[in-house]
């Protein structure tokens, strides 16, 4: 059998293998050939490196959150060219670059929307890089559900609100980071 006009000069065998090297999902196809002990370390060891630089670049991203990111300089830390980065990060998390940005900076705002509840909102969507309050707002409630305003109140009503307690001298108003459920009827 002649191999030397597929694609890039590779034996079907050596294509298929490196697909799953990609896309996990596309594991069918290595059944199709028996691999060898050298081929499947050679494999193991690409994604154990490709992993590596997928975790290498989002440490980059986490790292400058607060500032505008984009994929030339993210692949860059990755080692990548920004083309193959993409189609790398995307078949390996199984969300694009950007989608990961996005999901993480809303994360982090929100846990600081619980954190510093006198801080603006405006104030925490600039400090996790968003552009203005309004972009802010969109993603926020397309990813949560609820504006930002509400997930913070609702959180602050769940997790730190005032009970008040009987006590000797009358009610006295206590603040617990927990809801305390304990009877001081004397």
């Amino acid at each position: 059998v002649d191999y030397t006009g597929t694609v890039g000069g590779m034996i079907p065998m050596q294509r298929a293998h490196l697909s799953v090297l990609i896309d996990p999902r596309l594991s069918h196809f290595a059944y199709c050939w028996p691999l060898s002990e050298r081929s499947q370390r050679v494999i193991d060891n690409s994604r154990h490196e490709y992993n590596a630089r997928i975790h290498r670049a989002q440490d980059f991203i986490e790292k400058h959150l607060d500032r505008e990111l984009v994929l030339e300089d993210v692949a860059a830390a990755a080692h990548f060219s920004p083309f193959h980065f993409h189609r790398i990060y995307h078949a390996m998390t199984g969300e694009t670059v950007y989608q990961f940005i996005l999901r993480v900076r809303l994360e982090r705002a929100a846990s600081n929307l619980c954190q510093r509840p006198a801080e603006p909102v405006t104030n925490i969507a600039l400090d996790f890089g968003f552009s203005s309050s309004a972009t802010f707002a969109r993603a926020f409630k397309g990813f949560f559900g609820v504006s930002a305003s509400e997930y913070r109140r609702e959180y602050l009503r769940k997790n730190c609100k005032t009970q008040r307690k009987a006590s000797k001298v009358g009610d006295v108003a206590s603040s617990y980071s927990v809801p305390v459920d304990i009877d001081i009827n004397h």
